[in-house]
């Protein structure tokens, strides 16, 4: 008989947290009677800086 790899068919939580982040979408697993929700965190967006052109080169 041919046993199952214990981990066959598992995905870390690390690495589930990453596919989640980098498709920005929302993954439910159900395992045991418990929901396990990963949502993707949301970006914060840069506030726009305002340029005077006083120093031109950054110097």
């Amino acid at each position: 008989m041919k046993q199952d790899h214990p981990n066959k068919g598992r995905i870390s939580i690390r690495d589930t947290a990453r596919i989640v982040q980098e498709t920005n979408i929302r993954i439910e697993i159900e395992r045991d009677g418990t929901i396990y929700r990963f949502e993707p965190l949301k970006k914060r967006k840069k506030p726009i800086s305002e340029e005077d052109n006083s120093n031109p080169l950054g110097l």
